[in-house]
C-alpha cells in the first residue's frame, strides 16, 4: 500500500471527506487530492498534524509500520532471545499552560486598582457610579490577564480604547468620526475636539494593525464557501450602515429633537455599539482575509 493509500484509508476511515480532511490540515482540498494520488507528499508539520488526527505514528503513516498490539517494549530476535524495542518518540502536541507569572501578577495589580477605585472614591465623597465606572477598565482587564492565556495585551488595549471611547462619547460627545469634519471645521468648535478625535482614530488604526501582526501566522483553507461568506461579510460591511442609518438612526435623532432630545443616552449608547460593533467586524474581515490568502499562498507551495 502506498503512502497516498493509507491517507486515503485512514481519511475515509474516520469518516472525512478530502474538503474536511484540508480544512482540518488549513491546506486546500487539491493538496490533499495530491498527497493520495502520489503528486505530492505533505511537510512535516502536515505529517505530524495527520499522525495526530488518524491517532497513528509517524512509521505507521509513512513507512505502514504496524504498532504492536500489546504496546510493549520487547521484540523477539532471531536467536530467540529478546531485543529491546525502541519506539519512535510521540509527536509532541501544543503546550496547555495558564497564564504565566507576570500576567497573573500584572492581574492582580489591577484587580487591586478596581477594588481601590470602586470602593475609596465614594469614600472620598465621590459619587458611587463614578467610582464604579473608573474601575471598570481595571476589573476587566484584570479578568482578562488572569484567565486568558495568549494576546492579553491585544484584548486589554481594546477593552481600554472601548470604555474610554464610550466615556468621551457619553460625557463629551466626542468621538473618532468627528475627524471626516476636519476640513470645514471651525476655531469656535474647539480644536481640542479634533485633536482628541485624531488621537481616537490613531489609537484604533493601531490596535487594528496590532490585532493583524497577531494573527499573521493564521492560515485558512480558501474553499469556494469560505470565500462567498467572505465576500458576502465585506458587502455586509460597506451597506449596512447606510442602510441602519436611514431606518434607524436618522428617524431616531428626529424624533428626539420633537421631543427635546429627552432620553438622548439611549441614541447615545445605541451609536456607540453600532459603531464599536462595526469597527468589530472590520477586525474580524480584515484576519480573515488575510488568513485566507496565506492559506491560498501555502496551498500553491504543497
Amino acid at each position: 500500500m502506498t503512502f497516498g493509500e493509507r491517507i486515503c484509508r485512514l481519511r475515509t476511515a474516520r469518516g472525512l471527506s478530502q474538503e474536511e480532511l484540508a480544512a482540518e490540515l488549513q491546506v486546500s482540498r487539491q493538496s490533499v487530492s495530491k498527497w493520495e494520488t502520489g503528486g505530492s507528499v505533505p511537510e512535516l508539520d502536515k505529517l505530524l498534524r495527520l499522525s495526530e488526527l488518524f491517532g497513528v505514528t509517524l512509521d505507521e503513516l509513512v513507512k505502514g509500520a504496524p504498532a504492536p498490539e500489546d504496546g510493549g517494549t520487547e521484540e523477539t530476535a532471531a536467536d530467540g532471545r529478546t531485543a529491546e524495542r525502541t519506539e519512535p518518540p510521540a509527536a509532541p502536541g501544543p503546550a496547555r499552560r495558564g497564564p504565566d507569572g507576570i500576567q497573573r501578577i500584572v492581574g492582580v495589580v489591577l484587580l487591586g486598582f478596581a477594588v481601590l477605585f470602586g470602593m475609596l472614591l465614594p469614600l472620598l465623597g465621590v459619587d458611587i457610579a463614578v467610582g464604579l465606572l473608573a474601575a471598570q477598565p481595571f476589573l476587566l482587564c484584570g479578568l482578562v490577564c488572569l484567565l486568558v492565556r495568549r494576546r492579553a495585551g491585544l484584548w486589554c488595549g481594546w477593552i481600554w480604547c472601548a470604555l474610554t471611547g464610550a466615556y468621551l462619547r457619553y460625557a463629551t460627545g466626542i468621538s473618532w468620526t468627528l475627524v471626516f469634519q476636519t476640513i470645514g471645521y471651525q476655531p469656535e468648535w474647539n480644536y481640542i475636539r479634533l485633536a482628541i478625535a485624531w488621537a481616537m482614530l490613531a489609537a484604533l488604526a493601531l490596535l487594528l494593525m496590532g490585532t493583524l501582526r497577531s494573527f499573521r501566522t493564521l492560515r485558512i483553507a480558501p474553499t469556494r464557501r469560505r470565500l462567498i461568506l467572505l465576500a458576502a461579510g465585506w458587502a455586509a460591511w460597506l451597506a449596512l450602515p447606510w442602510l441602519v442609518n436611514k431606518a434607524v438612526f436618522v428617524p431616531w435623532i428626529q424624533a428626539l429633537a420633537n421631543n427635546g432630545f429627552a432620553g438622548e443616552w439611549r441614541y447615545t449608547l445605541a451609536n456607540f455599539l453600532w459603531s464599536g460593533l462595526r469597527f468589530l467586524a472590520l477586525n474580524v474581515l480584515a484576519v480573515c482575509s488575510l488568513a485566507l490568502r496565506r492559506g491560498r499562498r501555502s496551498a500553491g507551495g504543497d
